[in-house]
């Protein structure tokens, strides 16, 4: 009977412990859910904001509004007031609707035309085709990685051989112009034209003397980055040492 007893005890203890496993993964999930579904308020464009509009116009002109959104649905960094930034300007536009990010805000200090350039850089322009600037996809405000191929030294007789490594690590795009049609080089008159399109970025003096002369000698690619991109000087690949 006292066995009976003790193994009616052990099964009532399980299902409590099971019971109790349930109902604390229940109210996890719902914290979780309610927690993602807070209302948070951030700012977005109540217009279009041109590039080159400063935080503090943006706020005297009410060009800006607070919404409220589901905090899961906000983007990192969005913007929630515009203090501290007041100086700052946009990098590009920003539509409205369209949340206001921090990584859109930077200092400037210098204007020509209608390019803003940032503090201590200046503006080098360089005509890509669609491959080489991702497709279309790098626009002002991107963060973009340089590589260039170009040809290597070689022992005196040795054939040519050419090699291709990063650049620039990180620089920002300030301006892209509209693509055009150019005759391809050696094309017959059955190929289709190449379309390419002129970026500006903005460079140090010694990032610029390094991006023209890899313009001048050797062809570049644009590789787009994010945030969490991770870029470093390396070896690079050559002809020889492409395949493992």
């Amino acid at each position: 009977m006292s066995r009976r007893l003790g193994l009616l005890a052990a099964a009532l203890a399980v299902a409590m412990l099971g019971t109790f496993a349930v109902f604390s993964y229940v109210n996890q999930v719902e914290e979780s859910t309610l927690a993602g579904a807070e209302p948070v308020d951030v700012l977005v464009a109540a217009e279009l904001l041109p590039a080159g509009t400063s935080a503090q116009a943006a706020g005297q002109g009410q060009l800006v509004e607070l919404a409220t959104m589901p905090r899961k649905s906000v983007p990192e960094g969005a913007l929630t007031s515009l203090d501290g930034i007041d100086t700052q300007t946009l990098l590009s536009d920003v539509f409205a609707g369209e949340v206001l990010l921090r990584a859109k805000f930077a200092d400037q200090t210098a204007r020509t035309g209608a390019l803003l350039i940032p503090a201590e850089k200046i503006a080098v322009s360089v005509e890509l085709e669609d491959p080489q600037r991702v497709a279309g996809f790098v626009v002002p405000g991107s963060e973009v990685a340089v590589f260039a191929t170009v040809d290597a030294p070689t022992i005196e007789g040795a054939e040519a051989e050419q090699v291709t490594r990063l650049l620039l690590a990180r620089t920002s795009v300030i301006a892209v112009g509209p693509a055009t049609l150019r005759p391809a080089e050696e094309q017959s008159e059955e190929e289709e034209p190449v379309a390419k399109a002129v970026l500006t970025l903005a460079v140090t003096q010694q990032e610029a003397e390094r991006l023209v002369h890899g313009v001048q000698t050797g062809s570049l690619y644009l590789g787009l980055l994010s945030t969490t991109s991770v870029t470093a000087p390396a070896a690079g690949v050559s002809t020889v040492s492409l395949f493992p």
